[in-house]
């Protein structure tokens, strides 16, 4: 588990359960600024906490890509399904694609 500090995973999968949980909620209400932000929160902590490989990775990836969807943001939307579905198989990222964590998440405050 990377950069947990001792944490356990079950606690930690919590939390990023939370944050896509709290960012669903905003994307049914129709705030999807805060949920987009919400989903790319929740990925950068699977990322930093459980790895870029990890499930909730690959779940969060396509709640943010239904979204992305929803509003006619298709080639991204196309583009985090692809990764999910690459994190699923086990390959890890898609070739041609960066490896890299998500950019310009917003952080805890």
């Amino acid at each position: 588990m990377a950069g947990t500090a001792g944490i356990k995973a079950e606690v930690v999968q919590g939390r990023v359960r939370s944050w896509n949980q709290l960012a669903t909620v905003f994307r049914l209400q129709g705030r999807h600024l805060e949920a987009e932000a919400g989903f790319r929160l929740a990925i950068h902590r699977a990322e930093t906490w459980l790895g870029p490989r990890d499930p909730e990775v690959a779940i969060t990836l396509q709640h943010l890509a239904g979204l992305y969807e929803e509003s006619g943001r298709t080639t991204e939307a196309e583009r985090l399904h692809q990764r999910a579905l690459d994190i699923v198989a086990g390959i890890g990222v898609a070739s041609g694609s960066s490896s890299k964590p998500c950019q310009s998440i917003p952080h805890d405050p």
